[in-house]
């Protein structure tokens, strides 16, 4: 809100391939742990800017759907990561996963240094400090709308990156399947969280958010 959009993606993916290469050239689980974090911080930057960017360009329902379009993209890549990163450590050892993402990490940087464009404008920035963005939380909470919509996201997003997570070491570890497999299962979920995202697209800007929120809460 202080410097615009584009500037921070620059700033986020620049922190990304940093952990990027902690992360290649580690030596102990520590400086790899240390570089996973990096990576983590930097990567942030181009997931919340994503969805700040939509809204500085849509009014509020077409902002929905085309947040729905954009999340369904980017569940694409938690959907391809472990086939592709199953695949490359089955091949080439775990080195190779962080290669991968060092060499896509600097293709996306070049691409947004070239075409990304700022959508906010100098007149609708403002300064913000920490104190009183921590300020702001009481009001917010006192929202029932602002903390149903939280709760559902932050619920739902942790629930399906725990399962991400923790599905690897079940499925290898406790039922003996193997890792480069585990892809191919999560090919499934993908699938149907895309057609979810493009079910919102479709009828958010037509029926509105609150009654597609409700339906899709339901379901």
């Amino acid at each position: 809100d202080r410097f615009g959009r584009r500037q921070m993606i620059l700033i986020g993916l620049a922190i990304f391939l940093v952990g990027s290469v902690m992360c290649v050239a580690a030596s102990d689980i520590e400086v790899f742990i240390a570089g996973r974090v990096i990576q983590a911080i930097g990567s942030c930057a181009g997931f919340v800017m994503g969805r700040a960017m939509v809204r500085d360009m849509y009014p509020m329902d077409q902002a929905a759907a085309k947040i729905a379009d954009l999340t369904s993209v980017v569940v694409i890549v938690p959907g391809l990561a472990p086939l592709v990163g199953g695949y490359l450590d089955a091949w080439a050892g775990w080195r190779a996963s962080m290669w991968f993402v060092l060499v896509v990490g600097a293709i996306v940087f070049v691409i947004a240094l070239v075409r990304a464009h700022e959508t906010l404008p100098e007149d609708k920035r403002h300064d913000v400090s920490f104190a009183s963005l921590f300020a702001a939380f009481p009001t917010l909470l006192r929202n029932p709308v602002f903390t149903s919509y939280a709760l559902q996201t932050s619920l739902h997003t942790a629930a399906y990156f725990v399962f991400l997570s923790g599905t690897a070491y079940v499925y290898v570890n406790l039922m003996g399947g193997a890792k480069e497999e585990i892809g191919l299962w999560f090919l499934g979920i993908t699938v149907f969280y895309i057609a979810g995202n493009r079910g919102t697209s479709r009828f958010a800007a037509s029926h509105g958010i609150a009654s597609v929120n409700v339906l899709g809460g339901g379901l």
